[in-house]
């Protein structure tokens, strides 16, 4: 089992206590109650994954799927069994009575009892002998009642020669033996479910309704379900349920968000909306099956799989997917098996190779029967994806350790969304502190300067696969803070400024009487900056957004009055300046005061031309791959410029994502280092994103300008589109190449602070009651300055 080692109690009660101390009156060190250990687990138990075999390999080397559309009914597993060709089978192994479903691990798939034979020779009817035609049969799903009765919705074509000469889709109706029983014609209708209702009788979930079939293939009852649809684009339809329990009518929209109906029978056939299911319009959420009558759904937020009580309106949890070593997003769709196991379906990212389909047996099994494993615990307010994949790609190689995510933060639906910092701090200063702390989204200034973060010099110094050589300087000399290495970031976003080189190009640097030389030299332009994206919803013929006062102040400028107008060593602001009050002048006169609204809310943004009579444009999430788009944007040959700064060399803006540090009072540090040394080692390979690894970042420059897979001729050629054009481009601009390089190579990646943060909101937000006109300038630049003063002298 996976359990937490104690060091020295003394050593660590002292750090505690002193950690207590300075980080103040604000964390949670006065509580009585130490937070709770982590564990392993829920209520004792975690569901270990079996993964069975399902795929092979044919004649020509490519994997396929062998055992597919899995499902356990009563004391028997139903699967269908493909050969190499088109053909399958609908086969059944009987599990001995009261089999604990640990015994499926290993099941010989090809010891089962055919039932149905979907080969197509073996495929006849007694009242419609195929016999003299050439014919194909294919099974698109299928589901088995309490009686071992089994429906299929099969398609069925018939050829004249090579060409099909009739087509039609049937629900077919089996025997426990297989032996056939009704055919009845869909007519067209498309099945996005079944559900056995008991007595022999069907829910089929269509396009446009649900119906009732009886033991005989009749249609006995429809409930129209057009009328409980939104009118929002729907992504999928589906219908859950088991006989003699609660039949579910489930939509799932575009916006990622849920529609949920119970299906019921008082009076005649109806559907209501199911009362309490308080997470249908959370975009983390995500609904995969059925068990007795309750939803089996997961929250993407906290890894966890609940199971929800239509009766109750309340839910509660099952499992962990970290626990199972299973990526929560990887899972479709599940089904109960038996009283203690769960039959996945899974989707997995295969990188290169696509996606590939696996199934897994999660088998309820207690903490104290699993493997001896030490825990490792990483903090986090909100961890994304790739931090929870990479935590189970880790923990399925290692035999040693086992990282388990704490999360810290809002997590929708549980009641459990206040005094986040509170509880990490408080986490902090136990006398068992996590081990890893993700710095993302937290003042990682407050922790490293208060010492709650190792120094991982001497980590990377004894390391065999991370090497300081191998990354960015700049990296890692803005995240060593007062001396000491708090992490080692494996990804950045990189946005910047672009102006056309035949109107910057004449530029020796980039400061502020840069912006209003630039400006001044061109009276005949309107804007400054403009968004290079224009939304589809907007006005016909409409133009890319330019970017107004509020971009200015937040985003474009910063740099440039962080640096010029706060003296950090002395604690002290010049913000009542002449020189500060000549730039929010000069921005009234030259950008237009409406903000466009930037967040994308269901609304469709396409790239566009910057219009040409604005001078520069933002380039949000620049990679190598964006080079040519970004030219052809501009018309013509472009120039990267970054944001202005008060010396005037410009810097481009990073989002750093990957910032994990090791706890320096951790009590298991072997085994953070060990995760820390895959997680970093690991590279990034998210095409979202730069790595800072140089030698992955010059394979993704050099990948950028190679011809293209899939090439005639082995000269460069790209499509580009650009609104609703097409441009072909045969010429890769390796100049940008180039200039993205420098603008890496001399960008500052030193995290803001909070009290950094703070300054850029105090100002945003007092320039905005002067261009509403309801301050003088000489008094809002007075409040800015001794805003931003109190602010120092509380931060020194």
């Amino acid at each position: 089992m996976a359990k937490r080692r104690h060091g020295t109690p003394g050593r660590y009660a002292i750090i505690a206590a002193l950690l207590c101390i300075v980080l103040g009156a604000l964390t949670a060190c006065g509580r009585k109650e130490e937070p709770t250990e982590t564990q392993l687990g829920i209520d004792g138990y975690v569901y270990v994954p079996r993964l069975l075999d399902t795929s092979a390999v044919d004649t020509y080397g490519n994997k396929y799927m062998k055992i597919d559309y899995l499902k356990v009914v009563g004391n028997n597993l139903y699967y269908l069994h493909r050969d190499e060709g088109s053909g399958s089978t609908l086969e059944r192994i009987p599990l001995p009575e009261e089999a604990e479903m640990p015994g499926l691990q290993g099941i010989d798939f090809g010891a089962g009892e055919r039932l149905l034979d979907f080969s197509g020779g073996s495929y006849a009817y007694s009242e419609e002998a195929l016999e003299g035609q050439r014919y194909s049969v294919s099974m698109h799903d299928y589901t088995v009642d309490e009686e071992q009765n089994i429906y299929a919705v099969v398609s069925e074509n018939r050829y004249s020669g090579i060409n099909v000469s009739e087509s039609k889709e049937l629900l077919c109706r089996y025997g426990a033996d297989g032996q056939p029983g009704y055919r009845m014609p869909l007519d067209g209708a498309k099945v996005n479910g079944m559900v056995p209702y008991g007595s022999g009788s069907l829910l089929l979930l269509t396009e446009d309704e649900i119906r009732k079939i009886d033991a005989d293939g009749n249609v006995a009852e429809r409930v129209s379900i057009e009328e409980y649809r939104s009118g929002r684009d729907i992504v999928s339809e589906r219908l859950y349920g088991e006989p003699g329990g609660r039949i579910y009518y489930v939509i799932y929209y575009i916006d990622a968000t849920w529609e949920v109906m119970e299906l019921v029978a008082e009076g005649g056939m109806r559907l209501r909306e199911v009362q309490g299911f308080v997470w249908k319009n959370n975009v983390d959420t995500n609904i995969q099956g059925c068990h007795d009558g309750d939803l089996y759904f997961t929250l993407h937020s906290d890894d966890t799989l609940y199971l929800f009580d239509g009766e109750e309106g309340a839910a509660r949890k099952v499992l962990r997917w970290e626990d199972s070593d299973i990526f929560n997003s990887s899972v479709e769709q599940l089904w109960p098996a038996g009283e203690d196991g769960i039959l996945a379906h899974c989707l997995s990212n295969n990188g290169n190779s696509g996606s590939r389909e696996e199934w897994y047996l999660l088998v309820r099994t207690p903490v104290e029967e699993l493997p001896e494993k030490e825990l490792v615990v990483l903090a986090s307010f909100s961890p994304d994806l790739d931090l929870r994949s990479a935590v189970v790609e880790y923990n399925r190689q290692s035999e040693r350790y086992h990282c388990i995510i704490e999360q810290y933060g809002h997590v929708p639906g549980t009641g459990d969304d206040t005094g986040a910092s509170i509880r990490l701090d408080a986490a902090l200063l136990s006398s068992s502190p996590p081990d890893i702390l993700d710095l993302w989204s937290v003042d990682i200034y407050k922790y490293a300067e208060k010492g709650v973060l190792e120094d991982l010099s001497p980590y990377i110094e004894g390391s065999g696969t991370v090497r300081r050589e191998d990354f960015l300087d700049g990296v890692l000399e803005g995240y060593t803070i007062g001396g000491s290495l708090v992490c080692v970031p494996t990804r950045f976003g990189l946005n910047t400024i672009v102006g056309r080189d035949s109107q910057t190009g004449l530029l020796e640097g980039w400061g502020i009487e840069d912006v209003y030389t630039l400006m001044e030299s061109h009276p005949e332009m309107t804007e400054l900056v403009s968004s290079g994206f224009r939304r589809l919803d907007g006005p016909e013929g409409g133009r890319a957004e330019g970017k107004g006062r509020d971009y200015m102040l937040k985003e474009f400028f910063p740099a440039y009055y962080l640096e010029r107008f706060v003296d950090w060593e002395a604690g002290e602001c010049s913000f009542d300046s002449g020189e500060f009050r000549e730039l929010l002048l000069w921005l009234e006169g030259h950008v237009e005061k409406e903000q466009p609204e930037t967040a994308i809310g269901g609304t469709t943004w396409v790239s566009d031309y910057v219009p040409e009579d604005a001078l520069l444009m933002e380039a949000r999430g620049v990679e190598f791959d964006d080079l040519l788009q970004i030219e052809v944007q501009i018309g013509g040959k472009a120039r990267f410029l970054g944001f202005p700064t008060a010396d005037g060399r410009g810097t481009a803006a990073c989002r750093v994502m990957d910032k994990l540090g090791m706890v320096s009072h951790s009590l298991h540090k072997e085994g953070a280092w060990d995760f820390l040394e895959y997680f970093i080692s690991r590279g990034a390979e998210d095409s979202y994103y730069l790595p800072t690894q140089i030698s992955l970042l010059r394979d993704m420059a050099e990948k950028a300008a190679d011809p293209q897979p899939g090439m005639l001729t082995d000269h460069y050629s790209v499509r580009i589109g650009i609104g609703d054009d097409v441009h072909e481009v045969d010429e890769f601009p390796q100049y940008l190449a180039d200039a993205l390089m420098e603008q890496i190579e001399g960008m500052d990646f030193r995290p803001r602070s909070a009290a950094e943060e703070q300054i850029i909101e105090i100002v945003a937000e007092e320039a905005d009651i002067y261009y509403k006109g309801d301050k003088s300038l000489e008094d809002v630049t007075a409040v800015i300055q001794n805003r931003v003063e109190l602010l120092l002298k509380e931060a020194h």
